[in-house]
């Protein structure tokens, strides 16, 4: 097996097709096709969606920080004021 450091990354955004064939699990994007034999990725179903539990919380608190931050400096008094304006 070759080091992390040696392998190529493929970077998925979006799926646009799914579909199981003779045991193997394929995800199509627009530049690649990933195929997964379907028992070792149900093996590892758990860690992955722990893993992606722990991203996605990550950056939710992010968002919910940067959501507070823009809240606490915005003079809602004067944007409504503004908005009467229009």
């Amino acid at each position: 097996m070759k080091k992390q450091e040696e392998l190529q990354n493929v970077y998925v955004h979006e799926t646009h097709t799914l579909f199981v064939d003779s045991g193997e699990l394929h995800l199509i994007t627009d530049t690649h096709s990933i195929v997964f034999n379907c028992d070792t990725l149900f093996l590892d179903l758990p860690t992955i969606v722990e893993l992606t539990m722990q991203g996605r919380n990550e950056q939710r608190k992010l968002t919910i920080d940067q959501l507070k931050d823009t809240i606490a400096g915005v003079n809602f008094g004067e944007s409504i004021d503004q908005l009467k304006n229009l």
